[in-house]
């Protein structure tokens, strides 16, 4: 009981924070090339098994229509929104007795390739041996608005 207090009150506590930030941001002057202009034209429907945990923007580098929001969903893994709400996909779920929690997006990492965005997202994972918590990466491809497991992309 105490637990689901505790993960209720620390949910509503980040939805405060990420809004409060949104706010904060919402009066800062940004760069006439970055701003995105989205227009509602309709909803997505929610799949039946939705638990949102955390999103985060992926800005494109040179077409910001192109932008992505990216949630994890505790059931259904990352996934993938255009800037109209759209689905856009979903990567495989997580392997049974994974659950992606947090997500956010680190521009321009260098590697040997070149310089990437890369997507973290925090996970909990539950087996025989309790629970562990860990970081997945995922790489963004911008032209293919994809992001894909960094080991399996490098």
């Amino acid at each position: 009981m105490r637990q689901t207090i505790l993960k209720t009150m620390l949910k509503t506590a980040m939805k405060t924070l990420a809004f409060a930030g949104l706010a904060v941001l919402a009066g800062c002057a940004a760069d006439q090339e970055r701003v995105i202009h989205p227009t509602a034209a309709f909803s997505t429907q929610p799949p039946q098994v939705n638990q949102v945990e955390d999103a985060a923007f992926w800005i494109h580098p040179s077409d910001p229509q192109r932008s992505m929001l990216l949630v994890t969903n505790q059931w259904r893994g990352i996934e993938q929104h255009g800037c109209d709400g759209m689905l856009l996909r979903t990567p495989p779920p997580p392997e049974a007795g994974n659950d992606f929690r947090g997500i956010d997006v680190l521009y321009d990492f260098p590697l040997t390739s070149g310089s990437v965005d890369l997507v973290f997202v925090g996970c909990k994972t539950t087996g025989n041996t309790g629970e562990t918590a860990g970081v997945q990466v995922w790489k963004v491809d911008p032209d293919a608005r994809k992001c894909r497991p960094l080991m399996n992309s490098e």
